[in-house]
């Protein structure tokens, strides 16, 4: 596994950035490529998490997390995908 924390304060360093980066890219047109287009949304989250997942990364679907208005949270959520 990769490592993506630059310390003890979970800062990713630019190396992990430009690593997943290229993970998500390649990810997405090889889902785009094999899959095609017109297809539902999940179709292309759960292909997308798989092809993340050959490549290593441990990928958690539908996470909820706060969302932030100015540093501020607020009280709705919306829905992601996390590796």
């Amino acid at each position: 596994m990769y490592n993506f924390m630059e310390n003890s304060q979970n800062i990713p360093n630019e190396d992990a950035i430009n690593k997943i980066t290229y993970d998500i890219i390649g990810a997405s047109f090889e889902v785009r490529r094999t899959c095609g287009k017109g297809l539902i949304e999940n179709y292309y989250e759960a292909a997308l998490a798989y092809e993340l997942s050959l490549k290593g990364h441990k990928v958690d679907r539908q996470v909820m997390v706060p969302a932030l208005y100015k540093g501020v949270p607020e009280k709705i959520h919306t829905r992601s995908i996390y590796w």
